[in-house]
């Protein structure tokens, strides 16, 4: 596949979106940090070694980051703020002294003005993507299934003197984001790292807003039906999950192989409510999604790990609805000459910002996500019936023994 001169091609094609966009598709968008060097060094180089996360009753409570917060001068897009907050992001794999994964918060040191409707800045170094499109290409999938996804683009970063290239810039999954979606605006929120609808896993969710005793009650009681024994029926979970949507969501995850998402590592997720007080799966963290495959390998047709679809891929007319839930994305969302189309589109707005030294491998991996998309749907029409033999184990916990304390002589 001639990519570099489908890429050239499709640098002329992008179309003009309003300046005032915060997540512009026809450009990068330009940030600029002016930091003091000693303060960059410390963010740059702050830790989060995976002791940090997973020690001892690691469920017990939420993994909360352990960075400082710096102040800087930020310029984005030609707009200039002062005074923000800088910190470092990531859990662990994300975490990288040369190229941090950032978040700004434009309020940080006082009340200040928001940029475009947007209060924080989530910069993704795009560790694991190398071509950097994974995350903007699922996540416009999840908006094209009419589910509640972040928004996506890309910048272009410069720390001080400094060029670090391009980022993947990830709407904030916020009090302002669910003001994007009525249903959801008044509702709590959120966030699973390591969480499960599992009672010993339930401490490790982080609210992030509007929680109380009635959140904190329906997520237990979620828990309680997955854990009973004997069948689970959809009604049984009406009054506390939107099934429809959590099984699009299910399903894309499931197509996009995305394995560090909530239904395969129980991770990587937000959990919003809506009006009738049901919990909405939010995405975030996709950039393992179009994974590499050899072209003789089995990939599993469903993505299982985390309780609620290790219990619902167990019954018989849940399975079916998740069958045709995927029949269904494949038909509506699944489009392989325009998913191809965007991934080269998004890779022609990165590849000038990447140095030399990144080029090859970043045109590689964009290969890799094109043959991924072109293979997935005849995946499931070669085989003779649906892959649920590969179904998976229930994710175990993560937590390990904390290191044994230093003794000096």
């Amino acid at each position: 596949m001639a990519v570099s001169c489908c890429v050239l091609a499709l640098m002329l094609l992008s179309p003009a979106l309003s300046a005032q966009d915060a997540f512009p598709a026809d450009r990068l968008m330009e940030v600029r940090l002016w930091m003091a060097p000693a303060d960059w060094d410390d963010l740059r180089r702050q830790p989060r070694p995976p002791a940090s996360v997973y020690c001892g009753d690691c469920l017990a409570k939420p993994a909360r980051h352990p960075f400082t917060v710096f102040p800087a001068r930020l310029e984005i897009d030609g707009e200039i703020f002062e005074r923000v907050g800088v910190r470092k992001r990531g859990l662990v794999d994300s975490v990288d002294s040369e190229r941090p994964a950032l978040k700004i918060d434009l309020r940080r040191f006082g009340k200040g003005r928001l940029f475009r409707g947007l209060r924080r800045i989530s910069l993704s170094n795009a560790k694991a993507d190398p071509a950097l499109v994974r995350q903007c290409l699922s996540l416009r999938l999840f908006a094209a299934a009419g589910l509640p996804a972040p928004r996506c683009s890309f910048v272009r970063l410069r720390v001080n003197d400094l060029d670090l290239g391009p980022y993947v810039h990830v709407e904030t999954v916020d009090r302002r984001f669910l003001r994007r979606y009525p249903d959801l605006a008044e509702g709590a929120l959120v966030r699973g790292t390591i969480s499960d609808f599992r009672r010993a896993w339930l401490g490790a969710f982080l609210c992030k807003s509007g929680c109380d005793d009635d959140v904190k009650g329906r997520l237990a009681a979620l828990a309680e039906v997955l854990e009973k024994a004997g069948s689970l029926t959809a009604d049984s979970l009406a009054s506390l999950l939107d099934l429809d949507a959590y099984l699009d969501h299910w399903a894309l995850e499931s197509l996009l192989l995305h394995q560090d998402g909530y239904s395969g590592n129980a991770n990587n997720f937000f959990v919003a409510f809506d009006r009738q007080g049901r919990m909405v799966l939010i995405p975030w963290g996709l950039d393992d999604g179009f994974p590499f495959f050899m072209s003789d390998q089995r990939l599993p047709h469903v993505i299982v790990g985390a309780m609620l679809p290790w219990r619902l891929v167990r019954e018989d007319a849940l399975r079916a609805r998740l069958e045709q839930r995927i029949e269904a994305m494949l038909d509506k969302v699944w489009n392989e000459d325009e998913l191809a189309r965007e991934a080269m589109r998004m890779f022609s707005l990165v590849y000038p910002a990447l140095p030399e030294a990144r080029r090859g491998r970043a045109l590689e991996e964009l290969e890799d996500v094109i043959d991924f998309v072109c293979a997935r749907r005849s995946q499931y029409q070669e085989a003779a019936q649906f892959g649920w033999s590969d179904e998976g184990p229930l994710q175990e916990t993560p937590c390990e023994s904390c290191p044994s304390p230093s003794v000096r002589p």
